[in-house]
Formats: structure tokens, C-alpha cells, sequence
């Protein structure tokens, strides 16, 4: 039975207005009492009210006392059964309640229990309808929880497989989403695990595709393709497809290692197929636009690139047979310039004895052209001691020039400063020549030693040409001294034996010039130039013979080794002894000193 209230009887006054009705404001709760125990009153005077009333219409219809008793206990049981169908309505209303607030509090101590929550304690405080719907309400939100929580470990399940079934690894997460509801901690770490693997996944992915994308690369320049089942599914299989485990990726770059090993061969091959070329098209005369044209055409190490190098080699090589007098004699003369180039002699010539043979052949074409790479390799390291070489001959050349325009008559005429550019070039061969000759020495005694051998010059060893050549240079002078001192003292005896003669008057003439002159005759006053820099040239090298023989080179690095070499102290050279050589740069073929500089004790004794 509903508590609303009954709706006014026709014909009866408006009930009074309810306290309740439509209040202005929220009512606090002293006026609410004062308003329930005002509707207690109100249906009292109510019911009084409709009991009078039918007594009225009782009296009227004309009902007996006995009758309107019976009426009114009708009417009483009547109102007795309709507020007891109200209260009991109200009592199973509480029941209900109660039995709602007892369910919502065990889910929300297992939605608590099972999701890892703090449990909240319920005010007692609180009325049934208040606890009942505060635990409605947290109850909701845990459950809403709860299937969130289910979404996200549905979908990080269903991530996780695809990831373990593209790198065939073992599942980690449950199968299960009806199980218990993972806490906060565990969806943290499943997210993890997945994120890893999703990394995982994209870095073998992606080197998995940079293999393919290279062994593509490397088949088509090798112009070939897979050849087992592996290889077809690696490069036509999608990549989202491809399993991505280590295995596969190890036979994917065994496969790379494999072609490149391959075209590392044939770039090898093809390298030396192009060496081989160069060689034939000089030989041949052939124009460098068709020769760049050609290895334009064939830059790359495919098979057919090979093949056409190979048919190049072949073709040139045939042609070189045909005409092998005609190359044979072209290296001959290449060996021509490179033994003028090395001063090589006669008998170092000979030493290469396909030079000198008319048979032409394969064999003997190969013979020169490895003798002229030889030679070539040769020429190259050695540059730098012929280089020497050569600047020491040049200022030898200069010294002979110097010393044999010394008796010219001529030089004392001074026109145009002569004489003192021949005093400039004196001074400079003193200084420069015996410091070329030292560093030869130096330079040359170091090849010989890690050579074996000495180094030869024209058939000679240089460094017993040089000595030679001051020798020499020491005994042409003495030659000349003893031929003026034999015609002095011939001179002398013909004066003493017939008397002496008047001179003319044109040799007063040149005697009188020459006497004048800066440089003096014979007898004259000499004037001296300053000594060489250096130190006094030795005679010898230290530790090395004039002559390196078969015996005596099976010592040389020994004796050489002994070679005392000091900071600060010039080594001897080769040529004339510490007496003889400290001069020559500056004297005369007549014994006129041309050095200027000297001693008092050396220009006694050398007048």
C-alpha cells in the first residue's frame, strides 16, 4: 500500500495543507519533528472528521445504532488492515536494505582482496540507507576498475603472442582473462615485458630488412638469386611474416659474408684482369679514349664484365704475339734509359744477358718486362743517391773547370768582375762538395750494408771513383810541381851556363799585370782564399776498402758497423789525405794556391 496521500472525497472540505508542502527552504530537524507530530494531528482530526461524516450519512439513510457500529468496525478493520499492509511493506523495504548493504559490503571486501586495494571502514555513525549507498558506490567503481584493468591485460596478452610468435620465443603473460584481476604492479611489468619485446621485435626487424635490402644488392651484382627454399622465403616473404629469431638472422649474414667474400674474389679478379690490361694497351699504342671507354663500360665484377676482360687479355695477348720482336725491342729501349738513368756499365749491363739475344719469345718478353719493373722499383727507392750523385758530379765538373781555367792567361784581364766571380764560386765548391761527399758517404755505406753489396757507378764502386778521382786529381799536381821544378832547374842551369837574358819589353808588359794584378804567378806573392767549412777531408772511408772483393764483402757489414760516426765531427772522405786535400779545392794546376785564408804555417809551406 503506498504512503502517497489519498485524494479528497467530493463533497468533503479540502483537507488542511500539509506542513511539508513545498517548503521555501530545507527544513532542519526540530521543524520536521514539529511537522510529523503536526500530520499525527492532522489525521486524527482527519479520521474524526470522516467518522462524523458517516455517521451523518448513516443518520440519514436512516441506519440503526447497532447497524453503525457494525459500519464503523468495518471501517476500523479496514483502516487496521491498510496501515498494517503499510508497515509491513516498510519492514520488507528495511530487509531489503539490509540485505543490500551485507552483499555490497562482501563484493567490496573481495573487489578490495582481489585487486589489491585498502579496504575503507564503514561509519557506524551512518544511517542503513547511508552505509547501503556508499558501498553501492565504491563497489561500482572497483568494478569499473576491475574491467579496465582486464581490457588492458586482454589487449597486452594478445600483443604479447604476436611479438613471441614473430621472435618464437614462450609466451610469459596468463592465457586466461577470467582469472583474478592483476594488481597495478603486475600490469606494470607485463607492459614492460611487451615494450621490450616490442623493441626487440622492431631492431631484429630492422636488421633483418637492412640483410635483405644488402644480399639483394649483392645478388644482383653478382648477377645471381636464392638457391634453397631459406634464401626464396627470405627475399619474397613479407617482412611482418618473417620469423625474427637468431637463426635467421645469423643465415641471413653468413649469407652476406658468403657474397661478399665472392665479390671480394671477383673484384680481385677483375683487378688483376685490368692490370694486366695496361701493360698490353702501352705496348700496344692504344689511345687513352678507347682505353677509358672500355673500363667505363666494365667498371663493376659481373660475370659478364669478367668474361669481357678476360676476352680483352686474350685478344691484346694474341696480338702481342704476332708482333713480339717489335715489343721486345720497345722494352729494350725502355731498359736503355733506365740503365742511363742508374749509370749502370757495360759489364752491368751484361749481367742481364736476354738483352743481347735475337730469339724472340714469350719467355723472353716476359724476361724484360720483369726486369724492367725491376729496374723501375730500383730507380725509385734509390732516387735520392743518384740525385746526390748527381749534384756531386756537377760541382766535381765546376772544381776541373775552375782549376784548368787557372793557367789561362786571359782570366787575369778582370773584364766584367771575373775574377771575383771565380773567387765566389771557390768559396761555394769549398763548403758545398766536401758536404755532398760526406752525406754520400753516409748514404752509401748504409745501402751497402743493408744490401750486401757495394754500389756500383759505371761498373764501379762509386765511392772508389771519388777516392780515385782525388787521387788522381793529387797526382796530376804533383806531376805539374815536378815538371816545373825540372824546367826551373833547367832554366837555372842555362842561365848559369850561357847567362841570363833581357826580358822584352811586352813580357815586362805582362810581368808587370800579373804582379799588379789580384793574383799572382808562380813566383809572386800568392793570394789565399779562405779554407773549406769543413773539417780536413780524410783519405779513406773508416772501415772500407778501396776495393770490395768476394771475400772481403762477407765482412762488410761488420766492418762497417765499427765505423765510428760522432756528432760534431765531419767524416773523412774519399781522395787525398788531411795535407794533400784541405787545399785542392783552391789550387792551380801550376801550384798557385787559389784558396785564400790559409795559415801562416801552410802558406810557408806551401811557398
Amino acid at each position: 500500500m503506498s504512503l502517497a496521500p489519498s485524494s479528497p472525497v467530493k463533497g468533503s472540505s479540502s483537507p488542511a495543507k500539509s506542513p511539508l508542502s513545498s517548503p521555501k527552504h530545507k527544513l532542519t530537524l526540530p521543524e520536521l519533528s514539529r511537522a510529523r507530530n503536526g500530520l499525527r494531528s492532522a489525521l486524527v482530526k482527519s479520521l474524526e472528521a470522516a467518522l462524523n461524516r458517516l455517521d451523518i450519512i448513516w443518520t440519514d439513510i436512516g441506519l440503526g445504532e447497532e447497524q453503525k457500529c457494525s459500519r464503523t468496525k468495518v471501517v476500523f478493520e479496514h483502516m487496521q488492515t491498510m496501515l498494517d499492509d503499510m508497515a509491513n511493506e516498510e519492514e520488507n523495504c528495511r530487509t531489503k536494505l539490509r540485505n543490500s548493504f551485507q552483499e555490497h559490503l562482501e563484493d567490496y571486501a573481495k573487489y578490495c582482496a582481489e585487486m589489491k586495494v585498502d579496504m575503507i571502514s564503514v561509519d557506524d555513525s551512518r544511517t542503513l540507507l547511508e552505509k547501503e549507498e556508499m558501498l553501492r558506490g565504491k563497489c561500482g567503481e572497483l568494478a569499473k576498475e576491475k574491467h579496465a584493468r582486464l581490457k588492458t591485460l586482454k589487449a597486452l596478452i594478445a600483443e604479447e603472442g604476436q611479438l613471441c610468435t614473430s621472435l618464437c620465443r614462450d609466451k610469459t603473460l596468463p592465457d586466461d582473462t577470467n582469472g583474478p584481476c592483476p594488481s597495478l604492479q603486475q600490469l606494470d611489468v607485463w607492459k614492460e615485458t611487451v615494450d621490450t619485446l616490442a623493441k626487440e621485435q622492431k631492431r631484429r626487424l630492422k636488421d633483418l630488412v637492412d640483410t635483405r635490402r644488402r644480399l639483394e644488392s649483392l645478388w644482383n651484382e653478382l648477377e645471381t638469386g636464392p638457391s634453397d627454399k631459406f634464401e626464396e622465403e627470405l627475399v619474397s616473404t613479407s617482412v611482418n611474416k618473417l620469423q625474427l629469431t637468431d637463426t635467421t638472422q645469423s643465415r641471413a649474414d653468413q649469407l652476406c659474408i658468403d657474397c661478399d667474400k665472392r665479390l671480394a674474389e671477383r673484384h680481385q679478379v677483375a683487378d688483376g684482369l685490368r692490370a694486366r690490361l695496361c701493360p698490353l694497351w702501352d705496348r700496344l699504342k692504344v689511345e687513352e679514349v678507347e682505353r677509358a671507354e672500355f673500363l667505363a663500360q666494365h667498371q663493376d665484377c659481373r660475370q659478364s664484365a669478367l668474361q669481357s676482360l678476360r676476352d680483352e687479355v686474350l685478344r691484346l695477348e694474341e696480338i702481342r704475339r704476332l708482333n713480339i720482336s717489335s715489343f721486345v725491342l720497345s722494352v729494350r729501349q725502355e731498359l736503355n734509359l733506365l740503365w742511363d738513368q742508374c749509370q749502370f756499365g757495360e759489364q752491368q749491363r751484361q749481367n742481364f744477358w736476354p738483352a743481347f739475344s735475337d730469339e724472340y719469345s714469350e719467355a723472353l718478353l716476359e724476361q724484360h718486362e720483369e726486369e724492367l719493373e725491376r729496374l723501375k722499383v730500383y730507380a725509385s727507392e734509390n732516387n735520392s743517391i743518384y740525385l746526390l750523385v748527381e749534384r756531386r758530379d756537377k760541382l766535381w765538373h765546376r772544381l776541373q773547370e775552375i782549376l784548368n781555367n787557372a793557367n789561362n792567361p786571359d782570366r787575369l784581364s778582370n773584364r766584367g768582375g771575373r775574377l771575383l766571380k771565380e773567387e765566389k764560386m771557390r768559396k761555394q765548391l769549398s763548403k758545398e762538395l766536401p758536404k755532398v761527399e760526406r752525406e754520400l758517404q753516409l748514404v752509401i755505406q748504409e745501402w751497402e750494408v743493408s744490401h750486401g753489396q757495394p754500389f756500383l757507378i759505371n761498373d764501379a764502386r762509386y765511392l772508389d771513383s771519388i777516392e780515385n778521382q782525388w787521387d788522381s786529381q793529387e797526382q796530376k799536381k804533383e806531376a805539374e810541381k815536378v815538371k816545373r821544378q825540372q824546367e826551373k832547374k833547367a832554366k837555372a842551369d842555362q842561365e848559369a851556363k850561357f847567362g841570363s837574358r833581357g826580358v822584352t819589353p811586352l813580357k815586362r808588359k805582362c810581368a808587370a799585370t800579373s804582379a799588379a794584378g789580384p793574383t799572382a804567378g808562380a813566383g809572386a806573392n800568392k793570394r789565399k782564399l779562405a779554407p773549406a767549412a769543413s773539417a780536413p777531408l780524410g783519405r779513406k772511408p773508416l772501415g772500407v776498402s778501396n776495393h770490395v772483393t768476394a771475400t772481403s764483402m762477407s765482412n762488410f757489414k761488420m766492418a762497417a758497423s765499427r765505423t765510428p760516426v760522432k756528432s760534431g765531427l765531419a767524416p773523412p772522405v774519399y781522395g787525398m789525405g788531411a795535407s794533400g786535400r784541405e787545399n785542392a779545392a783552391g789550387a792551380g794546376m801550376d801550384g798557385t794556391y787559389v784558396c785564400s785564408g790559409l795559415t801562416s804555417n801552410q802558406r810557408t809551406t806551401r811557398a
